[in-house]
C-alpha cells in the first residue's frame, strides 16, 4: 500500500519527519496484519468489531496522553517538537497504538480480512496526512471516500510515496499540482482523464479537448496544461536541491481512450488499450525505499503549503 505523504494543503506528519514515518508505516502495517491473521486463523482473540471513526480529528490513545498534560499557551514550539519525538519513540515499541484490527463487520474470508484491514490502514493514512500530535488540518470529508485517492494508495507498494494534488508555494502564491508518485526509481507526474466508460478524448493543443460519449460531445479542460505545470514545478524544486532523478509524465485514463495522431513530447498516454500492462509493470516493482527517493520527497514537502490550527483550539 503506497504511503500518503501529502494531500492538498493539509499538514502531514511526513513533513515533520519523513524518514521516521516512512519506515514506521511499514512496521505498523506489517505488525497489525500479522496480528489480524493470527486472530482470524487461530482464534487466539476475537477480531474486534468496532465503529471506525473516519474523522480526521480522531486520535489514537497514545496521542491523547500528551493533551492531558499540555495546553496551548503552556508549551513552547520547541517543547512540542520534543514531545512529539518522545511520543513517537514510545510508538515504535507499541505498534498497537494504531488499532488496525477493529473492523466494522466480521471478516468471513481472508479476502474479506484484507479488504477491511486495508480500509483501516487508509483511515490511519488520512490521520497521518492531515494532522500531527499537536496540530490539525480541516480536511474535506470527500477525501475519505475519494475513489482515485484510494486507487493510488491500495494499488501500489509501501515503497511508493504519494502526493495527492499537493499545493506548492511558488513566489508566495499557492499552486495546485496533479498527482505525484515518487517511486524508488523515478518520479511520476500523473493527470487522470476519466469520464464515462468508453469515452474518447480527442487531443488538442488548445485549452480544451473534446470528450466523445457515443454521439454526444463535451468540452474538457486540456489535461496537458496541469501535467506540464506539475512537471516543471517538480523539476525546478529538484534542481534547487541538487537532486538528480528521472521525471516522467503520464496521462491516465483507466476507462477511456485517447485519440491523438502522435503523443505530445515526453508524455505517455495510458488508456484502456495499454492500461493493464502499465499497471502490472508498475505494481511489480519491488525495490526498497531509496535515500535519493526520500531526499526528493523531502524537497517537495519543504515547498508545499500547509494550513492547520492547534488541536487545543478545537476543544
Amino acid at each position: 500500500m503506497a504511503q500518503l505523504i501529502k494531500i492538498q494543503d493539509y499538514l502531514s506528519r511526513y513533513e515533520r519527519d519523513l524518514y521516521h514515518y516512512s519506515s514506521q508505516f511499514t512496521r505498523v502495517k506489517q505488525h497489525n496484519w500479522e496480528k489480524a491473521k493470527d486472530y482470524f486463523y487461530n482464534g487466539e482473540e476475537e477480531v474486534q468489531l468496532d465503529d471506525i471513526d473516519e474523522s480526521p480529528t480522531s486520535e489514537p490513545s497514545l496521542f491523547r496522553k500528551v493533551k492531558s498534560f499540555f495546553k496551548k499557551d503552556e508549551v513552547a514550539e520547541t517543547d512540542k517538537e520534543y514531545m512529539e519525538v518522545e511520543i513517537e519513540k514510545e510508538a515504535e515499541e507499541n505498534f498497537d497504538a494504531e488499532n488496525l484490527t477493529a473492523f466494522v463487520t466480521e471478516p468471513k474470508s481472508l479476502q474479506d480480512l484484507k479488504v477491511l484491514f486495508l480500509e483501516n490502514v487508509f483511515q490511519m493514512q488520512m490521520r497521518w496526512a492531515t494532522s500531527t500530535l499537536f496540530e490539525l488540518s480541516n480536511a474535506d470529508k470527500r477525501y475519505f471516500y475519494d475513489e482515485k485517492l484510494q486507487y493510488f494508495l491500495k494499488s501500489f507498494p509501501d515503497t511508493f510515496l504519494l502526493m495527492y494534488k499537493p499545493v506548492f508555494l511558488v513566489k508566495k502564491a499557492p499552486v495546485e499540482a496533479e498527482v505525484i508518485l515518487i517511486t524508488p526509481t523515478e518520479t511520476i507526474c500523473i493527470a487522470m482523464v476519466e469520464g464515462k466508460n468508453g469515452s474518447v478524448f480527442q487531443y488538442s493543443k488548445e485549452n480544451f479537448w473534446t470528450e466523445l460519449i457515443g454521439k454526444d460531445k463535451k468540452k474538457v479542460l486540456n489535461p496537458v496544461l496541469g501535467l506540464n505545470r506539475t512537471e516543471q514545478l517538480v523539476k525546478s524544486l529538484y534542481q534547487s536541491h541538487n537532486i538528480d532523478r528521472p521525471i516522467r509524465k503520464i496521462l491516465l485514463s483507466r476507462n477511456g481512450f485517447f485519440d491523438s495522431p502522435t503523443e505530445p513530447y515526453q508524455i505517455d498516454f495510458i488508456d484502456k488499450r495499454n492500461y493493464e500492462e502499465w499497471f502490472y509493470n508498475l505494481r511489480r516493482l519491488s525495490a526498497p525505499l531509496k535515500f535519493n527517493q526520500l531526499q526528493a520527497a523531502e524537497a517537495l514537502l519543504k515547498h508545499s503549503q500547509s494550513i492547520y490550527f492547534d488541536r487545543s483550539e478545537n476543544e
